[in-house]
């Protein structure tokens, strides 16, 4: 995974020890940059995929070059109690959750060229769409429940 470059308008410390919460953030893609971005800014954090082996990986590469703690966790965002379980355990580790980037869901690529383009990713984006969302609000209940236990 690349690095991110931090030399942004923000203060270096603006995210200093809050925690952010966030699902498919372990394939080095979008939400990647942005986790790393927050944790270069002092956030902690816990990332979230549907493979344990890189999960942690990319929670390692993220301490490595950031210096702040980061988990990684493992289940499927469409599962329910797998979410809960990597809630209760980002809250037991770091005591909150402080931001939340919904972002599990599968890259589906589309060859424009071959005429693919429009069936395929009006699919790709039904089905990218419906999962993050379920992802979003799945995490708002289980972040619920384990606060009311």
């Amino acid at each position: 995974m690349p690095s991110v470059r931090c030399d942004s308008i923000f203060k270096p410390d603006i995210f200093k020890d809050k925690v952010i919460f966030a699902t498919g953030a372990n394939s080095g893609g979008i939400c990647s940059t942005q986790v790393e971005a927050l944790l270069r800014h002092g956030c902690n954090g816990a990332i979230f995929g549907r493979r344990k082996e890189l999960s942690i990986k990319a929670a390692k590469e993220f301490e490595d070059r950031t210096g702040r703690q980061c988990l990684g966790l493992s289940g499927d965002v469409r599962d329910y109690e797998t979410l809960q379980r990597a809630v209760k355990e980002t809250m037991d580790k770091f005591g909150r959750i402080d931001f939340v980037i919904a972002g599990a869901a599968g890259n589906f690529l589309s060859p424009v060229s071959q005429g693919h383009f429009k069936l395929f990713s009006a699919f790709a984006f039904a089905l990218v769409s419906s999962i993050d969302r379920r992802d979003l609000l799945s995490y708002a209940q289980c972040k619920r429940g384990v606060m009311q236990s």
